[in-house]
Formats: structure tokens, sequence, C-alpha cells
């Protein structure tokens, strides 16, 4: 018996170390298909998007001291230059939206992630640590994946020293691993989605997402919730973030001003009373969501149940 329970915990163990080196794997993967899907299939290789990966790739692959020095200052000047950082980022957006629209996509992680704009490198705190602890433990990563957690040891490295001149190297070492938008998002989109890591810090902004999207399910589904302004609200704002996300033409400009133009006929600004009645259907709506049992956890129903004079959901 104490050996069938042995045999039995090293296989849940060898199933869970699979499992996330399933989650890296498709984290890599999923990073390639986008940047073959934009840069090669739709012809965006001159973007700067796919030319600073372009160098990342020749800068992993050369030893030469004079040569990575010319590399990395060229990946600075893309994303440094007066405009050209506003101009990466809307790459970005562009590329993660267009390719998460194609249905053979459309049910990768990374394509439950939250696209706003291009990922700020976050303040290092326990749930970040946790995170590149969980990847860079792996085996067979990309180039791409060893740069992040390159990035991510030099990042220690300068928390702990004080000495000013081996800090004044470390920052230098730093460019040479630059943050990765694509990788960054399918990693982290890869992390959030195993147990319960959707509850730590790092994965916040995914978890109000996802939650937020069950919300929509929830509240406007049938036929005379859908003719609730906030719904009709909840429709419109997904259409904007995927206009935003598309690349700047006349066709998509006018598009976004469209959208704005119904956006904000729905709550006239001097039309008080509306935006009571509204903010109330929500408010009720949101009660009934959070007062099931397996939203208790939500972030917007532990926020609800802060308020207050709020009604605490009875289970």
């Amino acid at each position: 018996y104490p050996i069938r329970m042995l045999l039995a915990t090293l296989l849940v163990t060898v199933a869970v170390a699979n499992a996330a080196a399933s989650r890296v794997s498709t984290a890599s993967t999923t990073t390639a298909k986008l940047y073959t899907y934009w840069c090669e299939t739709t012809n965006h290789a001159s973007d700067a998007l796919c030319k600073r990966h372009e160098l990342l790739m020749r800068l992993q692959s050369t030893k030469e001291p004079s040569e990575r020095s010319a590399l990395i200052k060229q990946m600075s000047s893309r994303v440094g230059g007066t405009g050209t950082s506003k101009n990466f980022s809307q790459e970005y957006m562009a590329a993660k939206t267009a390719f998460c629209q194609l249905k053979e996509s459309s049910d990768l992680t990374l394509c439950s992630q939250p696209t706003r704009s291009l990922p700020k490198p976050k303040v290092s705190d326990s749930s970040v640590t946790a995170m590149y602890t969980w990847l860079c433990a792996k085996k067979d990563l990309s180039s791409a994946q060893q740069s992040l957690c390159r990035r991510e040891e030099v990042l220690g490295q300068i928390k702990a020293t004080t000495d000013a001149a081996q800090r004044s190297a470390l920052y230098k070492k730093l460019k040479e691993f630059p943050v990765l938008p694509v990788t960054y998002h399918a990693v982290t989109a890869e992390y959030c989605d195993l147990g319960k890591n959707i509850e730590s810090k790092v994965c916040l902004e995914t978890k109000v997402t996802r939650e937020s999207r069950d919300f929509q399910a929830y509240a406007c589904s049938s036929t005379e919730e859908t003719t609730k302004v906030f719904c009709k609200q909840m429709v419109l704002r997904d259409k904007l973030r995927t206009a935003q996300g598309s690349q700047y033409t006349a066709e998509s400009i006018e598009a976004r001003k469209k959208i704005m133009t119904e956006l904000l006929a729905l709550t006239p600004a001097k039309d008080l009373e509306a935006r009571r009645q509204i903010a109330r259907e929500r408010a009720e709506a949101t009660k009934r969501f959070c007062a099931q049992p397996a939203k208790v956890s939500y972030h917007m129903c532990a926020n609800l149940n802060r308020v207050p004079g709020a009604v605490t959901a009875q289970h």
C-alpha cells in the first residue's frame, strides 16, 4: 500500500511537471505563429515590431562583441526615438488583435489576455519572481524565453548591489535583453491559466478581463437583457478595443469615430437620470452575478462586498 501511494504521488508530480513544460512550449509556439502571421503572411516585415524581433534573433545567434554592440544600438533606436515607442505599441496591438481574430487562433490562451498596450516592465514582486522561477526552470526554452530569463537574472543582480560601477555595467548588460511583448504575454497567458496562478498579483489584469467576459455573458445573454443600455455599452466597448488594435488607416479611424459617436449617444452628458438608470441596471446585474457561489472570489465581487452598505451574497 505505501508503495502504491508513493507511485501515485510520483505519477502526479510527473504529470504536473509535464503540463508546465507543455505550457511553456505552447507559449513558444504561439509566439512563433504570431510573428510568422504578422511579419510574413501579412507582409509587415518592415514594421518596428518585426524588425526588432529579427534583430533580437540575430543578437542571440552571434558572439562577436562589435556586432552585438551594433545590434543592441539598433534595437534601442527601434523603440527609443521620438514617436517610435507609440508606433511600436500600436503595431504590437494591431498584430495581436489581427492574429487573435483568426479562427485557428481564437482559442489560444494568449488571445484571452487583455490587449491594451505594450506591456511595461512590471515592478518585481514575489508573484513576478514566482512566474519567472516557473519559466526559467524549464528545459528547451526558446531563444526569446531565454532572453526573458536572462533579463530577470540581470535585474536581480542590479537589485542586489549598491556599487555604482557594477550597477552601471549591469544596466548596460540589460540592454541585451529587452522586454519582448509577444513572448512576455504568451508566457504570462500560459502561467495564469495553470492551476491557481490566476489568483496571483501578476495575473490580476488577466483575471479581471476574464471575469468581465463572464459577467457580460451572464448579464447580457438574453434578448431582453441585450436591450439594456449597459449591455449595449459593453458590446460597443468591445468593438472599440478591437478597432483600436487595428492599424491606423482612414477606414479604421472612421470606424473608431463611429463607435465613439454611438457610445456618446447612449450616455448623454446632460441626462443625469439616464446615467443613473444605467448605473442601477448594472448594479442589479452585478449583485445577481456575485450572488452565485462560484463567483464569490471574483475581484469585482470582492470589491462589491467591501462597499459600505453593500448586500453580501447569501449562500
